[in-house]
């Protein structure tokens, strides 16, 4: 329960201090709402992680305090927009739900997970090496792997990028080479994507779907053009 408590001092016609008055209210509901606003704010509505607001205030908290040793990982849901078109969106809510519990199973508890768009999540690691970065980007695709063995109907692909900096670096470069990172992946494992949207063709009769459209586009992936970087992207499993 929350008070909300006000008092009052009373004097005599001396000027002395006789008594307080006190007044209590109760204000439970008005401080649970503020909290369950102040909530919403800052978390994704449909998984419960970080949304994006709350990511970017970090990042900018990371920069102005020069952290080093700092990990950026990009997740990005494959054929969404396939699954939304002919399955319905809540199918497509299934997935991004199910990407959500698959990143937070392989995640360490002081790590930051956020939605940052419809189908893209980011994580955001302090204190760790580009060995520890690695292992968790191989143990999302455990994971993902596990989860279609227990839903093959339903299956989802991931792909992942990350990059990492021992150096106080430019949070939004670091970001951008993550993101890159991850669109790479992307481009790489296009054929499985395909076979992908073939099995989800097959299970429930998909009919007329451009697939081309859906996913012979590249994205936002751009070339690094063989710049050095002071952060180093991650590697295969």
């Amino acid at each position: 329960m929350w008070l909300e408590c006000m008092g009052k001092r009373l004097y005599s016609s001396e000027g002395k201090l006789t008594g307080v008055i006190y007044g209590c209210r109760d204000v439970t509901e008005r401080r649970e709402y503020e909290e369950k606003l102040r909530y919403l704010s800052l978390h994704d509505s449909l998984t419960g992680v970080f949304n994006r607001t709350y990511f970017e205030q970090q990042m900018q908290n990371l920069a102005v305090e020069n952290y080093t040793s700092i990990g950026m990982i990009i997740c990005d849901v494959d054929g969404l927009k396939l699954v939304n078109d002919n399955l319905g969106h809540d199918a497509g809510d299934e997935l991004i739900i199910a990407t959500a519990e698959v990143l937070k199973r392989c995640i360490r508890k002081e790590d930051i997970l956020a939605r940052i768009g419809g189908d893209e999540f980011a994580i955001l690691l302090t204190d760790t090496d580009r060995n520890t970065l690695d292992n968790i980007c191989c143990r999302i695709q455990s994971c993902v792997e596990e989860y279609n063995s227990l839903n093959p109907r339903n299956t989802l692909s991931i792909s992942v990028g990350s990059a990492a900096s021992e150096t106080p670096v430019n949070m939004k470069e670091l970001f951008k080479e993550a993101d890159n990172c991850m669109y790479r992946e992307k481009l790489e494992r296009k054929q499985s994507i395909w076979s992908r949207l073939k099995k989800f063709n097959e299970n429930y009769g998909v009919k007329r779907t451009n697939f081309r459209k859906l996913c012979g586009q590249p994205g936002r992936f751009s070339s690094t053009n063989g710049k050095s970087s002071k952060t180093a992207a991650g590697k295969n499993c």
